[in-house]
């Protein structure tokens, strides 16, 4: 396959006029201003279609409703602005959090689909808003069953550090009835198994025990005490799957049977757990190179089939002109221009005379 072929798409032209802000796109879709902010769900994707020149597909990401029940094949649905898993009613967390993975491009949503299938089946309407709560302020990974991940300081023998009665080893799972476990998050020393965020477990461990890696059904989760900012929460089943033998906070939540973790499992400089697929570090300073290149890209677009659409097959130099405030070079532009699936019709004495042609495989339609 040629770069031409692996690169040339068809080129709507049914064009839907908008301004792209730093922090959001400004559409005029018959004639009406739309605004998506960046953090919209959809914003990403309306921002891809306009790269990729799919203008009439731009509307389809307008409607958030149907992006939702298209996104988790039917299983949840928004009516009158509300949000709903089958007829049971979802707020808070949840829905930020399926917000956020569509708007992260994540396509395997198997695991936020199994969380909340999970969650739905906690007895205790208290215990659940508790949990969006610890959830919440903690971001704790979810893995593919939809079974919570989090951390528990153990003893050097790895028997827990209270009574010293429960082996916390690789393998071990703890159980006790629920009534057991004390439901009020008012007290904050109590009944139950507790299993806490990374920077409360590694405290509770010190330097003399072991941090374990646990994971917990948030249907067996039953209280989040108030006390540490919401840092630990009681349980009243749970499963030892790894120990943290670098004292390093595990960045994604996949992990062999052998519960062993390689450098890569973990978040060197010790940030948050990203499982919406983020990019780590500065945010704002990833989000805004992605804008500058973004526009670059976009005002390279709309330059070209603009030309294309008065009959003229703009020259790389010339598009190097409009490019004020850059520096990209001839070649780069050349790159540029083929990726947006462009023809560029090589000049063999000086490639800043190079034209970016209307190709076969290329079809410009009113």
């Amino acid at each position: 396959m040629t770069r031409k072929q692996k690169h040339s798409i068809i080129h709507d032209m049914n064009k839907i006029p908008y301004i792209l802000g730093e922090n959001a796109v400004t559409l005029f879709v018959d004639g009406k201003p739309v605004t998506v902010r960046n953090d919209d769900a959809n914003y990403y994707e309306v921002r891809k279609c306009l790269l990729e020149g799919r203008y009439d597909d731009i509307e389809t990401y307008l409607d958030l409703e149907k992006q939702v029940e298209d996104y988790t094949d039917g299983d949840i649905s928004i009516k009158d602005g509300e949000v709903f898993y089958g007829e049971e009613k979802l707020h808070g967390v949840v829905v930020d959090k399926l917000l956020n993975l569509m708007k992260s491009g994540l396509t395997d949503k198997d695991s936020f689909i199994n969380f909340l299938k999970n969650l739905l089946k906690n007895p205790s309407k208290n215990s659940v808003d508790q949990l969006y709560t610890f959830l919440s302020k903690r971001e704790m990974p979810i893995d593919e069953d939809g079974l919570v991940i989090g951390y528990k300081g153990v003893s050097d023998n790895y028997h827990d550090i209270w009574s010293g009665k429960f082996d916390n080893s690789i393998g071990q799972s703890h159980e006790m009835p629920r009534r057991s476990v004390d439901d009020c998050k008012d007290n904050h020393c109590s009944y139950g198994f507790h299993v806490g965020s990374y920077d409360y477990a590694n405290s509770w461990a010190s330097s003399e025990g072991k941090l374990m890696i646990v994971k917990f059904n948030p249907e067996d989760a039953v209280s989040v005490p108030d006390d540490c900012d919401f840092q630990k929460l009681r349980v009243c089943k749970y499963n030892v799957v790894g120990e943290i033998t670098e004292r390093k906070q595990l960045r994604q939540p996949f992990y062999d049977s052998t519960g062993d973790f390689s450098d890569e499992d973990y978040d060197e400089d010790g940030d948050d757990y990203d499982e919406d697929g983020d990019d780590y570090g500065d945010a704002e300073s990833t989000d805004n190179d992605s804008y500058e290149s973004d526009a670059t890209r976009l005002a390279i677009r709309n330059y070209v089939e603009n030309k294309h659409e008065e009959n003229s097959e703009p020259t790389i130099k010339q598009i190097q002109s409009r490019m004020k405030g850059t520096t990209l070079t001839s070649q780069e532009i050349a790159d540029i221009v083929e990726e947006l699936g462009f023809e560029v019709d090589y000049n063999k004495e000086a490639l800043s005379r190079s034209r970016v042609v209307v190709g076969d495989e290329i079809s410009i339609t009113d």
